[in-house]
């Protein structure tokens, strides 16, 4: 933010290099954000104002923090739009009346995670754990009737897995085939999402809704739920969608 505060404008240069300084301040709290919220495994939002609202209902940040962290969102999308031109005026309001509460939140969000050292989880100890670990899945999640208690005694067994290698439809087969054995019950009441190759639309389900079974390793799924959801937060096309429905 220093950087930021900092530029003196005095030219078209200057100018373009103060809206990418503050545009890059914003984008890195947003990030942050999403980095707690998927580390804490909090419900994973597909809007970056829907990084607020969860981690006011997780007791990341109270209300007053909620509002600077939505002004943030507005301002950012301000910035990477480019609807109308930004004068120097414009960008030095941003800097004296958002950055100081930008600042404020950003203390805030380090006093958290310096007070909550995130651990790896005790052991899954899941019966279909030593399925995936057998067919080397990465990471493995149970979604949909059946994991969230709402379903028929003829609903399907949802999985989704990221094998995380050089994976095919032969190894989603194989692996469909393997759990059904487990379960005790026909291979067509078993489906088997490989993450690898789905929709984003598809894995924002899994990341929402999902119940993880099985990680091979902690920090590999802190990366990729970091990753994933980061680049969910990124797709226009995602929200459309959502939208939609």
């Amino acid at each position: 933010m220093r950087q930021a505060e900092s530029l003196n404008v005095v030219d078209h240069v200057a100018l373009s290099a103060l809206r990418w300084e503050v545009y890059r301040c914003l984008q890195d709290i947003l990030d942050a954000m999403a980095m707690i919220v998927a580390d804490m495994g909090l419900r994973k939002p597909s809007t970056y104002v829907g990084l607020a609202e969860t981690m006011l209902d997780g007791m990341v940040i109270d209300v007053s923090k909620a509002e600077i962290a939505k002004r943030i969102v507005v301002a950012r999308n301000i910035l990477a739009h480019a609807y109308r031109k930004l004068s120097k005026k414009d960008l030095e309001s941003v800097v004296k009346d958002v950055l100081p509460s930008a600042k404020i939140l950003v203390e805030t969000l380090l006093s958290y995670v310096e007070s909550n050292r995130l651990d790896p989880p005790s052991s899954i100890t899941d019966p279909a754990s030593t399925v995936f670990k057998e067919h080397r899945v990465k990471l493995a999640y149970f979604f949909g009737s059946r994991s969230r208690g709402v379903f028929r005694l003829d609903s399907d067994y949802d999985y989704a897995v990221l094998f995380g290698r050089d994976a095919n439809m032969l190894d989603e087969i194989d692996l469909t085939m393997d759990l059904a054995e487990m379960l005790r019950v026909p291979v067509d009441s078993v489906n088997v999402v490989a993450l690898d190759f789905a929709d984003l639309s598809i894995i924002y389900r899994v990341l929402k809704e999902g119940r993880l079974l099985y990680c091979e390793d902690e920090g590999f799924k802190r990366n990729w739920e970091r990753r994933t959801l980061l680049e969910i937060l990124d797709s226009g096309d995602l929200r459309d969608l959502l939208r939609s429905r």
